[in-house]
């Protein structure tokens, strides 16, 4: 820094919005997840197009793929309960609109 320059002062975060930004992120890293291990499972059924991914075993897709979407169904609940107001907005609009 240099002569005269002030630092900034750090932002405080509320813990609800660093929660909500963990559930987020987990939901996607389990959805890339559950992408990745789908497609390598339905390149399996194809032993041509599976020598692509044959350096990650089918079976080890199965298992992954069911436990991410295990940690996504328990993370898309979270992400509703931190949400609630949100979602309960958006009936309100929709209610509206019919």
């Amino acid at each position: 820094m240099g002569k005269g320059s002030k630092a900034r002062p750090k932002r405080r975060v509320p813990a609800v919005t660093l929660a909500r930004m963990a559930v987020s992120f987990g939901m996607l890293v389990t959805a890339v997840l559950v992408i990745f291990t789908g497609i390598v499972m339905y390149l399996s059924t194809t032993q041509y197009l599976y020598r692509l991914v044959v350096w990650f075993p089918a079976d080890k897709a199965d298992m992954l793929h069911t436990y991410a979407g295990f940690v996504m169904a328990g993370l898309s609940v979270a992400h509703l309960y931190l949400n609630w107001n949100s979602v309960k907005s958006y009936v309100r609009i929709l209610k509206q609109l019919i």
